[in-house]
């Protein structure tokens, strides 16, 4: 790479960012070609900017995080470089302008715009110049003052929209707060354009010097000037570190890698007493996951579907430890394995649906203590649940196999159920009080509510019929399965495909195809089950 100054792009900066100094250089301005870096140099430039602080989104966090955030909301994808793209946006917006990197997922909406439905990024001006974009916002705007309720054309509108705004908002120095704002009472951060005298400098310094490093320069005098910028945001390197570290670590995509490990070993004879080793190496990556993650926020990792599905594999491999603990049989870990590898494979999979950021807690949602009871008992259930449902599947294709049934898998089975009804009803009766504190009622019919009810009731019916002898152990299997869909409307349903109630801090888009096609597997399979209809006999 040929060495090259940029006086001129900083110049390109300082105009969209209040004349933010620069330091000495050529006026040979630096392209995007230009700014291309290799892997090693990317992840040293990386480490060294990564641990500046800034605020946005409503907390203070590492540079890494926001840069990592804000490249995958625009572009829809993790990129190693992220860090760059962010730096590059601020110094040479005018390259940006026709690189096509905004997301837009839905054809229909492509379609809508006259944009090509074969590609998945455009440019900026490609979208800003569009006046099938121009009037599609004003739809938009004209639904959100009636209040109605979006479609998903009109939320993907939304999401473009909002794609568009974060660029905009890093490229014109509006976003992110750089420093501490040092008037009385404020909280808020001062941003790029903002800044004035020492601090200005100071962030020019590091910018300038990030140039020099990329252009093959020593990254010394990157460090300094970053550690020179620290020392006006007078914040603890300490949370800042673990943060970037839980960033570069990515601990649930190691852990659902050790989960896949130990479910292949029990298909092959000679390596099947050993699958608790991985599984074990799993479960305390996955505990160190949740662990940092609730340290970086200082609660519990339950506010949204993305961290439910990190907690309730993780509660769900606890309660079949508890099992095992009381007869010792591999049946429960096998079962928990499955859960646990599937709710971290899709939570690292499905990052375009599921929001895995850092976020503060909504408003309602902002107390520990509800938090810690409420929500993780509640989750707690779905993790008993799933766990039955699991089970109920792996008995139920033995059957249709025409295996013989153990009674000691069945023994398991009513006990799992039992565990989640009790954590079902604990919760619910937990949440009325809450409603109750937040909201001046103890029930209200919301959605949320409801479906915790119908779950409740049905899979209270089950445990019911199998107590008054209306079914018998392959009953409880099947019905261990069917309710399961109860849990997932109360889970998924309600604020993904529903989106309605006072819960809409867990509300999202996205998905709703996989999940049919989940459900409707199920039916198919309990359908060539039924048809069987006879039972083998028992063993054990």
């Amino acid at each position: 790479m040929n060495f090259l100054k940029i006086i001129l792009a900083f110049f390109v900066y300082s105009s969209v960012a209040q004349d933010i100094p620069v330091g000495e250089g050529s006026a040979k301005e630096k392209t995007v070609q230009d700014l291309q870096i290799s892997k090693s140099k990317t992840g040293e430039l990386n480490s060294i900017l990564g641990s500046i602080p800034v605020q946005a989104g409503g907390r203070i966090k590492p540079f890494d995080t926001f840069a990592r955030e804000s490249v995958k909301h625009i572009y829809g994808k993790r990129k190693s470089s992220y860090i760059h793209w962010v730096i590059t946006w601020l110094l040479i917006p005018e390259e940006w302008m026709n690189k096509s990197f905004i997301w837009i997922e839905k054809a229909q909406v492509k379609k809508a715009l006259g944009l090509s439905e074969k590609e998945s990024h455009f440019s900026p001006l490609e979208i800003l110049s569009n006046k099938n974009f121009q009037r599609e916002m004003g739809e938009l705007n004209i639904r959100r003052e009636q209040r109605e309720k979006l479609n998903s054309y009109f939320l993907e509108i939304e999401k473009l929209e909002s794609r568009l705004a974060l660029y905009q908002a890093i490229v014109e120095g509006r976003f992110p707060g750089w420093m501490p704002n040092h008037v009385e009472g404020s909280t808020d951060w001062l941003t790029a354009g903002q800044l004035s005298g020492a601090q200005r400098t100071a962030l020019a310094d590091v910018f300038s010097a990030y140039s020099r490093a990329v252009d093959g320069g020593d990254t010394q005098n990157l460090k300094q000037a970053v550690n020179h910028l620290k020392t006006f945001t007078k914040v603890s390197d300490q949370k800042i570190n673990i943060e970037v570290h839980y960033n570069s670590l990515k601990p649930f995509r190691i852990s659902w890698i050790f989960y896949l490990i130990s479910l292949i070993s029990l298909l092959f004879v000679r390596f099947r007493n050993y699958f608790f080793i991985p599984l074990g190496a799993g479960f305390l990556i996955h505990t160190y996951g949740i662990a940092l993650r609730s340290y970086i926020m200082e609660r519990p990792p339950v506010s949204n579907m993305f961290e439910t599905l990190l907690w309730v594999p993780w509660a769900a491999l606890v309660i079949s430890l508890v099992m095992v603990w009381i007869r010792k049989t591999r049946f429960p870990l096998v079962t928990a394995g499955v859960v646990c590898f599937l709710c971290l494979f899709v939570s690292d999979t499905a990052s375009s649906i599921l929001n895995d950021q850092l976020e503060p807690l909504e408003a309602v949602l902002r107390s520990n203590f509800w938090l810690s009871t409420h929500v993780l008992i509640i989750t707690m259930s779905y993790s008993a649940f799933f766990l039955a449902f699991i089970m109920g599947d792996f008995l139920a294709f033995r059957f249709l196999m025409g295996q013989k049934q153990s009674k000691n898998h069945f023994w398991f089975l009513q006990r799992v159920l039992q565990v989640g009804v009790f954590l079902l009803t604990l919760g619910t009766l937990l949440g009325a009080i809450w409603a109750d504190y937040s909201w001046g009622r103890f029930w209200g019919w919301d959605p949320k509510e409801v479906w915790a009810l119908v779950s409740l009731l049905g899979y209270l019916a089950l445990l019911h019929a199998k107590l008054q002898g209306w079914i018998r152990e392959f009953g409880l299997a099947i019905g261990s399965i069917l309710s399961f869909f109860l849990i997932i409307m109360a889970w998924y349903g309600v604020n993904f495909v529903l989106g309605k109630g006072l819960h809409s801090y867990g509300f999202g888009t996205g998905g709703f195809s996989y999940v049919l096609a989940f459900v409707l597997i199920h039916f198919v399979f309990l359908y060539l089950v039924w048809r069987k209809k006879k039972f083998p006999p028992f063993e054990g």
